[in-house]
């Protein structure tokens, strides 16, 4: 008799929790959280996909910055993203393009160190 009116208790009891569980949790997921945790998804949403948009950098090229407002240039960009200035090495005596690491102008023999460095 006891064992009877132990189960029955377990029964009330099981029920009650599954009907009560669900007026007792919050409707919206992220309401008990706080808004800042909206924010965060959003911001980490927009991460991946501009990392999604972004092409790989190829192993030994790194990204350089703007000689003229500082933001980053992907290899092989010829024109900056934000400004539109040019990308491109030029010997500043006469123009003629160089690559990374050159210490002298092929053209004119003018030194390059300053502008590289």
């Amino acid at each position: 008799m006891l064992w009877t009116w132990f189960a029955i208790g377990l029964l009330f009891v099981g029920v009650v929790a599954a009907l009560g569980y669900p007026l007792l949790r919050p409707r919206d997921r992220g309401a008990s959280l706080g808004p800042e945790v909206g924010d965060l998804d959003a911001w980490i949403e927009e991460a991946v996909r501009a990392r999604r948009r972004a092409p790989a950098v190829p192993r030994g090229e790194t990204e350089r910055a703007c000689p003229r407002c500082g933001a980053l240039a992907r290899p092989g960009d010829r024109f900056c993203r934000q400004c539109g200035a040019s990308l491109a090495r030029a010997c500043p005596r006469c123009g003629t393009p160089y690559e990374e690491g050159d210490r002298f102008c092929v053209q004119c023999g003018s030194p390059l160190g300053s502008v590289d460095e």
